[in-house]
């Protein structure tokens, strides 16, 4: 039977009974134990028939809020209650839909974090791979007793070599597991960005001094910025040093801050081999390395950790190519 029926009978039953309890105490108050007891006995029908009504409505509800619940267990949208309906029941309806829907999208990013985690593995695995190997031939080599000095010197540079090789590509590593994983927060502030700059040059004054790069510093106008010094420095030395190893030498480096409407822009003006624009999108992927950089020392994660850096201040870093070279400009927020 339907639960409305069942109510409206319910209720019928108590009025009924209701009706001659008050017949019996104001008009008859001396008379009829008869219709005493029918009242009663409407009475007790009414609270049967509620009873096993309101059992069948809660039942139906319990076994509407499971399938709710499974609908959460298995992330699928199921309408169980209407939910365009001015309910309580259609509000709950409402939220575990937005549950559902909150639960889907940390679903999917869990499964794009495990992605990136396999890619990283990979990439390490691979990079660490050549150097691992070399070590272990030249180790070999020196083991053995018939081994030439000469020989043995080199075997012992190359060991050195390597050995530099795989401590700098542990420290960018390191770097880079840190900013991925959120390990350090970068936190920027307002403050003057030329000191930095000074400072980076200045740290890079040796090597760009080895090759007799020049290196012009300009200024045009106000250097005040949001950024995070330490890691600031990071990004703009990676941009920096990779213009100095890659750059011929006896060339020039200029080193501009423009101040933009909303963005402070650091750009850097090498006289490199200019980069192909088919290239851009994957010069700041982690491990990449251009077709220009083949032949010179580095690992490809300089220029990947300049773009994480910068996007985290809010800021981006961006190519172009000027008639002598390469542009890299570093964007940060004003």
């Amino acid at each position: 039977m339907n639960k409305n029926i069942r109510f409206v009978i319910s209720y019928g039953f108590n009025i009924i009974a209701f009706l001659i309890l008050i017949y019996l105490i104001i008009l008859h108050p001396n008379n009829s134990l008869i219709l005493l007891c029918i009242a009663i006995f409407f009475m007790l029908i009414s609270l049967v028939s509620i009873h096993y009504s309101y059992d069948f409505y809660f039942k139906k509800i319990l076994i509407q809020f499971s399938d709710l619940i499974q609908s959460v267990i298995s992330l699928q949208q199921k309408e169980v209650f209407i939910s365009h309906e001015d309910t309580i029941l259609s509000k709950i309806q409402t939220q575990f839909e937005r549950l559902i829907t909150i639960l889907q999208y940390q679903n999917q990013n869990l499964t794009l974090e495990k992605e990136e985690i396999s890619s990283i593995v990979a990439d390490i695995s691979h990079q660490l791979k050549t150097p691992i190997a070399s070590l272990k031939l030249y180790s070999e080599l020196l083991n053995n007793e018939n081994l030439s000095k000469e020989k043995q010197i080199q075997c012992k540079e190359a060991i050195y070599t390597i050995s530099q090789q795989l401590d700098f590509l542990i420290a960018q590593l390191i770097q880079m597991a840190r900013l991925e994983g959120n390990i350090i927060q970068i936190k920027p502030i307002k403050q003057d960005i030329e000191p930095l700059i000074i400072d980076v040059i200045g740290n890079l004054y040796g090597k760009a001094s080895e090759k007799n790069i020049q290196v012009t510093f300009l200024n045009q106008g106000s250097s005040s910025c949001y950024f995070d010094w330490n890691w600031t420095y990071e990004a703009i030395y990676n941009i920096l040093d990779n213009a100095i190893k890659y750059s011929p030498s006896n060339t020039n480096l200029i080193v501009k801050i423009i101040s933009y409407e909303m963005y402070l822009g650091v750009e850097i003006w090498d006289e490199a081999q200019i980069i192909q624009e088919r290239e851009y999108p994957n010069i700041f992927k982690r491990f990449y390395r251009g077709n220009n950089a083949k032949k010179t020392e580095g690992v490809g994660l300089g220029m990947f950790l300049t773009k994480k850096i910068l996007e985290t201040e809010n800021g981006y870093v961006q190519i172009k190519k000027h008639p002598k070279g390469n542009k890299f400009i570093a964007y940060l927020k004003k």
